[in-house]
């Protein structure tokens, strides 16, 4: 805890001196003053003393904790640096136990693979054994081997040869046999061969014969119809060229019409004037260009033919009514 220094007692305050009178009151006082001022300064002197025996004790407290403190550290140091002693010296026979412990386990691990050494050359020294016995099991397996086929090819040889001639023998005769009948057999095929191409002649002469008679008439059915058809044909398209070409003309007609709503005749014209325009007219029924061909009336005439034919241009021609009466390409006349 920290020390409180203890609080200084206040100084008196000084008597106030009253001006000296002459009589006996005036000294008496004085003496009172100068025994309380005495009295004080005694006092004040006792506390300062007291005060002064409290901050020693204190201080002589404070250097005896200390003194004390200090001894507790270096107890404590002196502790530690036992446990550190204590600690060493159980670190070191812990290394020694260790050591020993790892020696040990050397020592064993070289024992074990000495013994599983031991036993590995054991293992093949018996694995050697069984591969010899088991080589000399095979050789003289193999030999008997050997043996058993060089007798079965023996046998297999004897009975082949036996065979074979027997087998000879079989097909000789079966020879002579299939000869005699091969014989008989081509005999008898070369007279049924005969007797069939004669057969097949006479049958191929009546399929010919009657072929040929009913290609002629196919042939002539086939002229027959074809000059009817043609014929037929001949008068549809007429018949169609004549209608297409009515069409056209009908068509044409109204174009004509159409073109002539357009012109605005000048006022002075002469009976025998005319233009001739040709157009060529677009799929979708318009004037795609316009070119007058001749024209043989006065300016004036020629102009308004012209003026006719630009006021036409943006304006669609009558629809024909049937697609094959359209006609690209119109000649026509403007006239009085």
């Amino acid at each position: 805890m920290p020390e409180v220094e203890p609080k200084p007692e206040p100084e008196p305050k000084p008597i106030e001196e009253k001006p000296k009178k002459l009589d006996t009151s005036s000294a008496t006082a004085a003496i009172l003053a100068a025994q309380q001022s005495a009295i004080l300064a005694a006092e004040k002197q006792k506390k300062e003393e007291a005060i002064r025996r409290q901050l020693e004790e204190k201080s002589r407290k404070k250097k005896a904790e200390e003194k004390k403190r200090e001894q507790e550290k270096l107890k404590e140091q002196q502790r530690r640096a036992e446990r550190k002693k204590q600690e060493a010296k159980k670190a070191k026979e812990k290394a020694k136990a260790k050591q020993r412990e790892k020696e040990k386990l050397a020592k064993e691990r070289a024992e074990r693979k000495k013994a599983e050494a031991k036993k590995r050359e054991q293992r093949e020294a018996r694995k050697k054994a069984e591969e010899k016995a088991a080589a000399e099991k095979k050789r003289a397996e193999a030999k008997k081997k050997e043996q058993r086929e060089a007798q079965k090819k023996a046998d297999a040889k004897k009975a082949a040869e036996k065979a074979a001639a027997e087998k000879k023998r079989a097909e000789a005769k079966k020879k002579e046999q299939e000869e005699a009948r091969k014989k008989a057999d081509a005999e008898k095929a070369a007279a049924e061969k005969k007797k069939a191409e004669a057969e097949r002649e006479r049958k191929r002469k009546a399929v010919e014969a009657a072929r040929k008679a009913a290609e002629d008439k196919r042939k002539a059915d086939r002229a027959e119809a074809d000059r009817k058809r043609k014929a037929v044909e001949a008068a549809r398209k007429a018949a169609g060229a004549a209608s297409i070409k009515k069409g056209k003309n009908l068509w044409a007609g109204r174009v004509v019409a159409h073109m002539n709503r357009c012109w605005i005749k000048p006022s002075q014209i002469s009976g025998g004037w005319s233009a001739r325009v040709n157009l060529r007219i677009s799929r979708s029924l318009y004037i795609r260009s316009a070119q007058i061909r001749s024209c043989d009336g006065s300016r004036e005439f020629c102009d308004s033919v012209n003026r006719a034919i630009d006021r036409c241009y943006n304006k669609r021609l009558p629809k024909p009514p049937k697609p094959e009466y359209f006609d690209s390409e119109i000649s026509m006349k403007f006239r009085k």
